[in-house]
């Protein structure tokens, strides 16, 4: 077995055993999704592709971890901030509604939160082995698609633990705005060859729609095609500086 596909298997096992479980118990009323409990579960089975990244590595050691987490061309970091720009935009505009339950002011506390508990962390898996695996054998923009779709497929349990926030979202609408996301993180990985940036990137997002109400509206279909465009000029010429070289 390949390390994608042992990658793919170790992530649904923990994840959806875990989420499967917490289906059962939160319906069943032996657990809240809120309480200790019922969050440990769902936080267990959220670590599902960081923890099938790391053992997938040939090396495990924890200097081999941090290099893998850590290493990249730095130097590429403004790009980053260019996708965290595109995405505020997209983000304020298509509501221009702050969510009064989660203040404007604890975004870079969540930012740091999100990215390391959060969901950020899952990156080490999807865009820092699937993306890079795929793009072995598939161009570009094919190897994010069948990345996104894993990805959101992955979520799916959440949809039915009792009073999850999932539940207040349309699935296909999650997937949508996924791949929108998942261009953006498979992008700044590609470009500065470091998937600890797709990480924060995946953490600044969902700390920024924790603050702002997302519209599903035209906003965010421009928005999120700017944000696939920028994500394939990017992918063209890194693919053609490597022809050049």
């Amino acid at each position: 077995m390949n390390s994608l596909a042992r990658f793919i298997l170790i992530t649904f096992l923990i994840s959806w055993i875990c989420w499967g479980a917490l289906i059962v118990l939160t319906h069943t009323n032996i657990v809240t999704l809120s309480g200790p409990i019922g969050f440990l579960i769902f936080g267990i089975g959220g670590f599902g592709p960081t923890i099938a990244a790391v053992l997938v590595q040939e090396k495990r050691t924890p200097k081999a971890i941090i290099e893998f987490t850590f290493s990249g061309n730095h130097k590429a970091m403004p790009i980053l901030f260019v996708f965290c720009i595109l995405l505020i935009i997209t983000v304020y505009f298509s509501s221009r509604e702050l969510n009064p339950d989660t203040p404007l002011y604890l975004l870079p506390v969540l930012i740091i939160t999100m990215t390391f508990i959060g969901g950020g962390l899952e990156e080490l898996g999807w865009r820092g082995v699937m993306q890079p695996t795929l793009e072995k054998t598939l161009p570009f923009p094919i190897a994010v698609l069948l990345t996104s779709a894993v990805w959101s497929l992955w979520h799916l349990p959440l949809w039915f633990v009792a009073d999850s926030p999932q539940q207040d979202h349309h699935f296909l609408a999650f997937a949508a705005f996924g791949l929108i996301l998942s261009f953006a993180m498979a992008a700044i990985q590609k470009s500065t060859k470091c998937v600890f940036y797709s990480c924060v990137f995946h953490g600044f997002s969902n700390a920024l729609m924790a603050c702002i109400v997302v519209g599903v509206n035209w906003v965010v279909v421009a928005g999120g095609a700017v944000i696939i465009t920028v994500s394939m000029l990017l992918w063209y010429r890194d693919k053609n500086v490597k022809v050049i070289e």
